[in-house]
């Protein structure tokens, strides 16, 4: 019988989360190169893995979710999810799903995109 560690699944997580992370830097540099410009390889894959642990932390799992949540932190700033006032605010209801709270962020962002 195979045996798998702990050690070695938290190896596999590592390696998943990584390779993820890597899409994303990719799929951000084609869709937001301005905000990429100044990044090296290996510092857009580290900040894009701390984008996908904070979007999981709210709850937020599917691809989708994970990219719309990584392309708000590369329009709002890295980070605006606990930084901002209002998106603290919006990801702190327990009242609304977590697509629903992505959608509400996604919502407010456009107004203070648009400095309304």
């Amino acid at each position: 019988m195979l045996v798998i560690t702990h050690s070695q699944m938290t190896a596999f997580r590592q390696a998943r989360l990584t390779d993820f992370a890597e899409q994303l830097a990719r799929r951000a540099r084609r869709i937001h190169p301005d905000a990429t410009a100044g990044l090296d390889d290996t510092r857009l894959v580290a900040m894009m893995e701390a984008v996908i642990k904070a979007a999981r932390a709210r709850g937020l799992r599917r691809q989708s979710h994970l990219e719309r949540f990584s392309d708000l932190s590369m329009t709002l700033g890295f980070g605006f999810e606990s930084k901002e006032t209002w998106a603290r605010a919006i990801f702190a209801n327990r009242g609304m799903s977590a697509a629903d709270r992505l959608r509400e962020a996604e919502a407010s962002a456009v107004f203070i995109i648009r400095g309304a």
